[in-house]
């Protein structure tokens, strides 16, 4: 499972720094939320323990999980981080799944396909 999402050293490191600022998280939980005009969203929060239902990444001591029931919304989604300015900083998700997002960027609808998410 190790390839279906892979993050860059950008967002290794800053999943890693957000990991050292809550001593009891193993890692952060990825998830998607029905949310916003396109549909769906993502959810990023700490993870406390390890939850068999997860699929776990790792990549340069940054941890982390996506439930298995999201899969579908993720495949071959790399996670970046990008930061213009001290204020200005944020998670990019270049998601190859999704086919449109709302015009504020908070939102998205995926790709129809068979046997894929609706």
């Amino acid at each position: 499972m190790s390839d279906l999402i892979t993050m860059t050293d950008k967002a290794a490191e800053e999943l890693k720094k957000r990991m050292d600022m809550d001593d009891k998280a193993i890692g952060v939980r990825l998830s998607i939320t029905n949310n916003g005009c396109s549909g769906h969203g993502y959810k990023m929060e700490y993870a406390y323990e390890e939850n068999p239902a997860d699929d776990r990444f790792e990549h340069n001591g940054a941890v982390l999980f996506v439930p298995k029931a999201h899969t579908l919304y993720v495949m071959n989604m790399e996670v970046d981080f990008e930061q213009k300015n001290k204020l200005e900083y944020s998670f990019v998700f270049n998601n190859p799944n999704v086919e449109s997002a709302c015009g504020c960027g908070e939102s998205f609808s995926v790709k129809k396909s068979p046997g894929g998410p609706a």
